[in-house]
């Protein structure tokens, strides 16, 4: 469910990532691999810092806080990710950084 919400919100995909992501914490399963998976694709998206930083705070957020409701905050940042406005080719960035690191492209 975490793979597929990524390729979800790399495929500016909100209403499948929020999909996934409900699966995901509808399953009872621990919920890591899911913010692992938003802030690798939070972190890929766009060239813009504050944009990617929205959803990785609301990660962070998720992971301190202790409402019943925190779950919202994982679906925000999936959907935050998934519609935020990109200008150009989303992915440039990554895909120079992983050139330049020789890590292989990701999904």
């Amino acid at each position: 469910m975490a793979a597929r919400a990524h390729a979800a919100c790399i495929a500016l995909d909100s209403p499948k990532a929020l999909g996934w992501v409900q699966a995901g914490l509808d399953s009872g399963q621990d919920t890591a691999a899911l913010v692992r998976a938003i802030a690798l694709a939070c972190s890929r998206l766009g060239n813009d810092p504050h944009n990617q930083e929205i959803a990785l705070c609301m990660l962070e957020d998720f992971g301190k806080n202790k409402n019943p409701l925190k779950s919202r905050l994982l679906l925000a940042a999936a959907h935050h990710t998934a519609r935020h406005r990109k200008y150009g080719d989303p992915l440039d960035c990554s895909r120079r950084f992983g050139k330049a690191l020789g890590v292989a492209e990701l999904s």
